[in-house]
């Protein structure tokens, strides 16, 4: 009787221990919330093109292979010799966070690499991001301002990152803006304006991912224990 009560107990404990974690240890780290942000699409595909100036926004190794290579995978996006602007807005809910979850204020990282195409022509970039409000309202934002690109060889030392962390910005986070964009330096006809790779958003809190076959093996368990106690009731 005794091991009886200590096996059914020892499931029990394995089942809850089962459900914890389901919904808590298993969770999708920090995920890149941008789409298409490399140009692995190979198009302008989840970007929302604001200005197309002067040969327009460029993917290496699809309208072009010159002007060097990307800083990650096999593409990236080019720009031209007048101002190329870009956006996108994040809707946080639809990517499945909870309201919950965003009025914790976790930090939000957002970066992007930017490169220069060649020694003789440089670009200038930005990339201005914005939390906003379920009204859309900005709650908190960081402006890059203009740089230059510098010219250091081929490959990734002609690369350059900007980065931000949103920290302490208080609740009501619903959306994430994002808006980058370049141009050259000595309005060459081409893309010799700054290459733009491996943007990127990401927020510490994470969203519960399921797991199915935990989820099958506590439902073997809760199976087992609850055919343990119809056979005992049978026997009384």
């Amino acid at each position: 009787m005794i091991k009886g009560k200590t096996k059914k107990t020892a499931l029990i404990v394995l089942a809850a221990t089962l459900f914890v974690s389901l919904f808590s240890v298993n969770a999708v780290a920090a995920q890149n919330l941008l789409e298409n942000p490399g140009a692995e699409t190979g198009d302008m595909s989840g970007w929302t093109i604001i200005a197309n100036g002067g040969d327009g926004w460029g993917i290496w190794g699809v309208d072009t292979t010159g002007y060097g290579g990307p800083y990650d995978g096999i593409h990236c996006f080019l720009t031209s010799y007048e101002w190329c602007n870009r956006s996108q807005e994040i809707d946080l809910l639809a990517k499945g966070y909870t309201e919950a979850q965003l009025d914790s204020a976790s930090t939000v990282k957002v970066g992007e690499w930017f490169g220069q195409a060649n020694q003789y022509c440089g670009g200038m970039y930005y990339l201005n991001v914005e939390l906003r409000d379920e009204d859309h309202n900005v709650i908190a934002y960081w402006n890059s301002g203009v740089h230059n690109t510098t010219w250091r060889g081929n490959g990734a030392a002609s690369w350059d990152q900007l980065s931000h962390d949103f920290s302490g910005y208080g609740p009501g986070l619903r959306y994430i803006y994002w808006e980058d964009g370049s141009k050259d330096e000595n309005w060459w006809e081409g893309y010799y304006g700054a290459k733009l790779d491996a943007a990127s958003v990401t927020i510490a809190a994470q969203v519960p991912e399921y797991n199915v076959f935990g989820l099958l093996a506590l439902l073997g368990i809760l199976a087992v224990v609850l055919t343990g106690t119809l056979k005992k009731r049978k026997k009384n």
